[in-house]
């Protein structure tokens, strides 16, 4: 990411917002990405801030944005300003220890969250930034509440063995206590996240599903024979190579025009024989692929689901191994919208159906679209002792 800040002395209410976003696999690159673009669209400055693969497609997306509001503008466009965070590279395992291992890298983890806060504090000190949104970053919070901020999660309640669920919920909380609210990506009745959403704390707002496609990126091409068959691989590695290789033999099997979306922004495109790998597509080929998609299959991350939910589709789910919260969600779905989930083991094997069994979740169930509750939190009338640019 190219590097940048932003100095004191604009006017005195001029919004500067900083986004500090994990950079585990793309799913909170992608769903904090409705938000940025509200922010930038509001008139405030932004500043985004991540690490490798996020980092990469969130500098993408912004490129695409201000080549946009630079065709549409007959004025210089400002341009985005870019930090890499600090931050910890968690490995998953290949197969089903991941938990295990996970909790080995925990005191890795535990040091990345002190090095955020005084990452943050020293951020906050030498820039005019007026407000943070944190997505999952626990230590990227303000050492004072001169600064509004927000943490974005939807696991308020982690999904963990029993006999650490008291702990974890109890830290978690001592987390998510540092931030002025707590934004929670679920209904009011928890539709899509279950109990992983259930809050822990007072200061919460459940601000229903966030999606990339809820945002217009002028990208809306189309083919002229789209895919039947649609997989999207994410996450850390090394599942996320494990994924994609399997889906390849799946949909190679099978015979029918496919597309493979890799989430690996770095990555080269290629086509095996019937099947072709798209490491860094549009939102708009993205969407144009689901939406005419005969069979659906990807990982039960949150982020992914919620864009489903947004685009009325429904999928196949493939649970990272060994990942708590995605076996949650695959089993969750299943229950409640009937949607069939399979083990990344059994995926080479799998024999895509012709359509899609269960339900889409009714829209009736969800409130999604532009935020536009962030224009008030970003007003200066919501918080009267803020810091001003």
């Amino acid at each position: 990411m190219s590097g940048g800040t932003h100095s004191k002395g604009s006017t005195a209410t001029k919004r500067h917002v900083l986004f500090a976003i994990l950079d585990w696999g793309l799913g909170h690159a992608t769903r904090s990405w409705p938000l940025i673009v509200q922010s930038r669209r509001s008139g405030a400055d932004v500043t985004v801030a991540s690490r490798g693969a996020a980092a990469a497609w969130l500098q993408n997306r912004m490129n695409a944005i201000v080549a946009q509001e630079q065709r549409e503008s007959a004025t210089e466009v400002p341009p985005w300003l870019c930090l890499e965070k600090p931050g910890v590279h968690i490995r998953y395992a290949k197969g089903h220890l991941t938990l295990p291992q996970i909790a080995l890298q925990m005191p890795a983890f535990l040091r990345s969250i002190a090095q955020e806060r005084r990452w943050i504090k020293s951020l906050l000190e030498h820039t005019a930034i007026t407000h943070v949104i944190s997505d999952n970053c626990y230590g990227a919070h303000p050492p004072s509440h001169d600064v509004p901020s927000a943490l974005i999660t939807h696991q308020a309640s982690p999904p963990v063995p029993a006999f650490f669920q008291g702990m974890a919920k109890a830290q978690v909380s001592r987390w998510m206590e540092a931030f002025e609210e707590v934004w929670i990506p679920d209904t009011d009745q928890r539709a899509l996240a279950g109990e992983l959403s259930l809050p822990t704390i007072a200061h919460h707002r459940f601000i229903g599903p966030l999606s990339r496609f809820s945002v217009d990126d002028g990208t809306g091409e189309s083919e002229a024979e789209p895919p039947s068959l649609v997989g999207i691989v994410s996450g850390p590695e090394p599942q996320r190579s494990l994924m994609e290789a399997a889906l390849l033999q799946c949909f190679a099997r099978d015979g029918r025009k496919a597309v493979v979306f890799s989430g690996d922004p770095n990555g080269a495109p290629k086509t095996v024989k019937n099947v072709e790998l798209l490491p860094n597509p549009s939102d708009g080929r993205i969407r144009h692929a689901l939406t005419h998609a005969d069979c659906i299959v990807c990982r039960s991350g949150y982020s992914s689901l919620m864009d489903l939910t947004v685009l009325g589709l429904k999928a196949i789910l493939v649970p990272t191994p060994g990942q708590p919260e995605q076996e949650y969600l695959a089993e969750l779905w299943h229950k409640q919208w009937g949607w069939h989930r399979i083990h990344q083991h059994q995926l080479a094997e799998f024999q895509p159906p012709p359509h899609l069994e269960g339900q889409t979740v009714p829209l009736s169930e969800v409130h999604h679209g532009r935020p536009d509750w962030m224009q008030h939190w970003l007003s200066p009338s919501q918080h009267p002792a803020a810091r001003t640019a």
